[in-house]
């Protein structure tokens, strides 16, 4: 938006009206004292807004030296408005990088409301090139998938087959051939939800995976992380991998949280900070998340407990004394940790597909 500058000149003149044409000729001196005295009365007599109001308007043509000076600051309004417009700040922003924490620069808060909505165009195209080897591993997961949709079986032979499970009667072994992920996004492409986030605000941003409209939304809220990348070493890393069961999360406080369920015993949820340092490149990943660390633990755990601090082992740390809150302590902080919720304007997964097939 380019702003102007406008100097507004006002000016008064007071030209009192005289009937010296119609007067008999005066004597020099008798006429200049006669005049000075009425104009002396006229002036102490005349409030100055009502002479302000009675004049005729009065227009005056700026000088050179205002004009330059108007038009210097014209330049200087349009310099500033421009250096406001380029500013890599977003309006409604919550905050920015912080150490231990995610770059909170596109997280915006309107009503109560925070949202996480990724703006910068160059920034998605840089990320999009970069992160091409997970765009085709979500790909190649629904392909796996699909391939074991709607078959047929003989529950008589030694082997059943069915949408998302092929089991050896055998053994009894189960080799699972999907996840979580394609059945809450309905085996949808199109409902795939994607976006970047600096998750330990170190200049480098993650990919997340998500779903745009979830069957399950009741039960899995809005901005659910359920798959994420990073770049390890300029190589694509998983780092996270869940669904309804076990699912990740932004916090308006700039932490990440990680909710999950292993049956009304055992769940709760964790307060994290992700550290790059602490992925394990080596390892096969399936589920749960990789370098996440815990910092702080709220749930279940044959009782209710609250671990305020990081912890190793979860099953010695639920057990100590200091640990245990009662029932309505839960409550209350359930309810405020689940306020911390952020909401999530994905990206379109079938909007990356066209720029791709475009491309």
């Amino acid at each position: 938006m380019i702003m102007g500058a406008a100097i507004v000149f006002s000016g008064c003149a007071n030209t009192p009206a005289g009937n010296a044409n119609e007067a008999e000729p005066k004597a020099e001196e008798q006429v200049i004292a006669e005049s000075t005295e009425e104009v002396a009365e006229e002036v102490e007599e005349t409030p100055v807004e009502e002479s302000a109001e009675t004049e005729s308007p009065v227009d005056i043509e700026p000088s050179e030296d205002v004009v330059s000076d108007s038009d210097t600051e014209s330049e200087e309004t349009v310099e500033a408005s421009i250096e406001e417009n380029n500013s890599p700040e977003i309006a409604g922003a919550v905050g920015g990088p912080e150490e231990g924490k995610y770059d909170r620069t596109y997280l915006e808060e309107e009503n109560g409301v925070y949202v996480y909505r990724m703006s910068d165009a160059a920034l998605i195209q840089k990320y999009d090139e970069l992160y091409e080897e997970a765009f085709n591993k979500i790909v190649e997961s629904y392909n796996e998938v699909m391939q074991w949709q709607n078959q047929s079986f003989n529950e008589n032979g030694k082997y059943t087959a069915g949408s998302l499970v092929l089991k050896d009667k055998s053994d009894t072994a189960v080799m699972n051939t999907g996840s979580y992920y394609e059945m809450d996004y309905n085996f949808n492409l199109d409902n795939v939800g994607y976006t970047y986030v600096d998750l330990n605000s170190d200049g480098t941003f993650e990919l997340i995976f998500g779903v745009v409209s979830d069957a399950d939304a009741d039960w899995v809220p809005e901005g659910c992380i359920e798959r994420s990348y990073a770049l390890i070493d300029g190589k694509v890393v998983q780092i996270s991998d869940g669904g309804s069961r076990d699912y990740h999360w932004l916090g308006y406080d700039g932490y990440i949280y990680e909710t999950g369920s292993g049956g009304a015993a055992y769940s709760g949820t964790d307060r994290l900070h992700y550290d790059p340092s602490k992925v394990d490149v080596t390892e096969e990943f399936v589920w749960g998340g990789n370098g996440f660390i815990s910092d702080e633990f709220l749930g279940y755990w044959e009782r209710p407990v609250h671990i305020d601090g990081p912890y190793e082992d979860i099953d010695e740390a639920a057990r100590l004394p200091e640990s245990e809150i009662s029932d309505s302590e839960w409550n209350e902080l359930n309810k405020e940790w689940d306020s911390r919720q952020v909401k999530i304007d994905w990206l379109r997964f079938s909007d990356y597909m066209k720029k791709k097939t475009l491309g």
